[in-house]
Formats: structure tokens, C-alpha cells, sequence
């Protein structure tokens, strides 16, 4: 996982994050960056539309999503559940 700067943020990206864990139990939450084995994904949490956490090597095989708004709890939790499921 990895957090913009949060120089502009929208939603309160930690709550999400934590609502986010709830709904996805037993999963395990890394922040990018800490030594540890190659992530199945990564999950790129901006507080708002402009994007900005840099994304340059961030590669795993179940792929990147990028969410940008509190709404996108739905898409990342499906996203999660493709990859635990290897779709």
C-alpha cells in the first residue's frame, strides 16, 4: 500500500484504510517500500483526483489500483478479492 503526499486530501484516507481492512480480513496491509517479499498487489491510496503518490516500480503480478475517493471502497475491495482469487 502507498499514500500520496496528502497535501490536498478529500476523505480521511486512514479511516478508508481502516474500513478498508475491515472489510478484507486476513489480509495483510504493507506499506511500499518495507522490506518484504514481492506483494501480490499494490493499492495506491491519493487523497484526491490528481493522483500524484508516484507509482514508477511499483509492479506485482495482481497489478495496481490507484483510488482517489472515499467511493472507491467497493472497487477496492472487489480488487483485493480478484487477486486473493488469482483473477
Amino acid at each position: 500500500m502507498k499514500y500520496c503526499g496528502g497535501c490536498n486530501p478529500r476523505f480521511d484516507r486512514r479511516a478508508w484504510v481502516n474500513r478498508l481492512q475491515a472489510a478484507c480480513p486476513g489480509t495483510v496491509f504493507v506499506a511500499a517500500g518495507q522490506e518484504t517479499p514481492q506483494p501480490e498487489a499494490f493499492l495506491v491510496v491519493c487523497g484526491c483526483s490528481a493522483r500524484c503518490a508516484d507509482t514508477t516500480g511499483l509492479r506485482a503480478a495482481g497489478g495496481c489500483l490507484t483510488v482517489t475517493r472515499a467511493e472507491d471502497l467497493d472497487a477496492a475491495v472487489t480488487f483485493i478479492k480478484n487477486v486473493q482469487k488469482g483473477n
